[in-house]
């Protein structure tokens, strides 16, 4: 089991790390490891999902800005 199944257990339904650790057969120590990575990944993939937001809006903005000028030019 990875850090996904480990952030389940622990973020979402509320597992303490030594229940997480009997329940995976693991250490408390790779449980709270495996949870500081998931978190990891998951700040990663928001600031991902973020800059991908903040690209397309400017790309949006940028677009409507050349439309409304080429249609002032006519």
């Amino acid at each position: 089991m990875g850090y996904r199944t480990i952030f389940a257990l622990h973020d979402i339904q509320g597992y303490q790390h030594k229940e997480i650790a009997e329940i995976l057969g693991r250490s408390v120590g790779a449980s709270k490891s495996q949870l500081h990575k998931a978190r990891t990944r998951m700040r990663e993939l928001l600031h991902e999902l973020q800059r991908e937001k903040t690209r397309d809006e400017r790309l949006t903005a940028v677009k409507l800005y050349s439309q409304s000028s080429e249609a002032s030019l006519l």
